[in-house]
């Protein structure tokens, strides 16, 4: 039963990633919802919030409580509970929110603008830290909790096969972190041994922890075939909180071309 609740999980936690904020993987254009504020007058008290006067800059830290479009009611009295303090936003999100996040007390992370769904970014950037918010979009209703605002990272910087190969012949590695997001069938085709293989199909199991895995203060670079899927897992990793991320140009058909022509090409 456990592992058919898993399988069945799994797609799920993946289009809740793509959809509500991690990465260039979640940019969806010309998507549109309407947007509700949980209580205007809760939101002019607090200083802002949806329609107000808050406008977040930078990257916005989040949590939320997903349900279906027809638990408006459901919401509602969640909203009541979390503002008359009777139950904790997390506790309410681990029992009750449709979306993977769940398990980190609905916890979605840090998301800058144009990486979410317009309805939700709304939101998202303009309710005070600290408080809570409805939106409506077309994946469900919403209660959005803002947990912490921060400037925009750096973004990541592109390097060309010939700085990578610069890297792996200095020999030691210590200093540096090599992530190939290609998937597994391409990485039994040609892989450089040096990288570690973490599938951008699979982002949902390994982003959450990722900062706990790797030191995110270290070089790290990112490869995939052509360094277009690179450069997304890239700005994931830099919402996670990476420091100095590195995308690999052209990837590893760029390498096998200029660099290792004996290695299969795809």
């Amino acid at each position: 039963a456990a592992a058919a609740a898993a399988a069945a999980a799994a797609p799920v936690a993946s289009a809740c990633w793509r959809r509500m904020g991690h990465g260039l993987l979640s940019v969806r254009p010309g998507v549109r919802g309407d947007l509700r504020c949980a209580s205007a007058a809760a939101a002019a008290a607090a200083g802002g919030g949806a329609g107000g006067a808050t406008s977040h800059q930078g990257q916005v830290k989040v949590a939320h409580i997903l349900l279906e479009a027809n638990e408006q009611p459901r919401l509602d009295e969640m909203y009541e509970q979390i503002m008359a303090q009777v139950e904790e936003f997390s506790d309410l999100a681990a029992m009750h929110s449709n979306c993977p996040s769940k398990d980190r007390g609905g916890v979605l992370g840090w998301i800058a603008r144009g990486q979410t769904v317009g309805p939700f970014e709304e939101v998202a950037f303009s309710t005070p830290v600290g408080s809570i918010a409805k939106a409506s979009t077309n994946f469900g209703i919403h209660l959005i909790q803002v947990l912490e605002v921060r400037e925009s990272p750096p973004a990541p910087v592109n390097v060309s096969v010939a700085d990578l190969q610069e890297v792996l012949e200095a020999g030691d590695l210590s200093e540096v972190q090599l992530i190939d997001v290609r998937e597994q069938g391409e990485w039994d085709t040609a892989k450089l041994s040096q990288f570690t293989l973490l599938p951008m199909s699979q982002m949902p199991m390994w982003v959450p922890t990722v900062a706990e895995d790797l030191d995110p203060n270290k070089p790290t670079y990112v490869l995939c075939k052509a360094g277009i899927r690179s450069m997304r897992a890239a700005l994931t990793l830099i919402d996670q909180g990476f420091t100095d991320v590195r995308n690999v140009s052209g990837g590893i058909d760029a390498y096998a071309a200029k660099i290792d022509p004996s290695m299969k090409r795809y």
